[in-house]
């Protein structure tokens, strides 16, 4: 599981949005920090619109969310 990064592209997202996303997708679920989604998301700086509007939604939504793996 992961970005869409074919859809992204096919909507017109730009490299630098698409690796801002990565970036942010990155820092939320493949990170070893311990702590609740909401909380690594509050100390990423996203780049672009998209990747605020990503972090966003972690601080906003009250519902769980799932865990990435960890290796």
């Amino acid at each position: 599981a992961g970005l869409n990064l074919v859809g992204l592209r096919r909507r017109g997202h730009s490299a630098e949005e698409v690796r801002d996303l990565k970036d942010c997708y990155r820092a939320v679920y493949m990170t070893s920090r311990k702590g609740s989604m909401q909380e690594k998301a509050a100390v990423v700086h996203a780049k672009t619109e998209v990747g605020k509007k990503f972090l966003a939604f972690f601080d906003e939504e009250k519902r769980g969310f799932i865990h990435g793996r960890h290796s």
